[in-house]
């Protein structure tokens, strides 16, 4: 049962990326459809509709924020990318400061 299984796993993830891949072809026609139209919404057939949404999202300026709160009160809110940390210091010494976590995943070999 297990050959089936993960084969059956693996043409699923298959077919969830070939899916992914004509959503994002489609939904950027959409978008070119309403930008050509100068519309936010459209409807098809079977009472299908698509609205466009926008939403915002804030970034907070750290040093903005440093100069306002307490230095234990601003190191309790931020947070440091791993990736910006190795812009100034040696990878090996941003992995002995930093913490691991894990998440675990199944990578499929298409």
């Amino acid at each position: 049962m297990s050959k089936a299984l993960i084969d059956k796993y693996c043409r699923l993830r298959q077919d969830l990326d070939t899916l992914k891949t004509e959503e994002k072809i489609l939904r950027t026609n959409v978008f070119n459809e309403m930008n050509k139209k100068k519309v936010n919404d459209l409807t098809g057939s079977n009472g299908y509709a698509v609205k466009r949404i926008t939403s915002s999202v804030y970034l907070v300026n750290p040093l903005l924020l440093y100069r306002r709160i307490k230095l234990n009160d601003f190191l309790k809110c931020v947070k440091v990318s791993i990736t910006g940390a190795k812009d100034f210091l040696p990878v090996a010494e941003v992995l002995k400061i930093s913490h691991k976590s894990e998440k675990t995943l199944l990578k499929v070999n298409l």
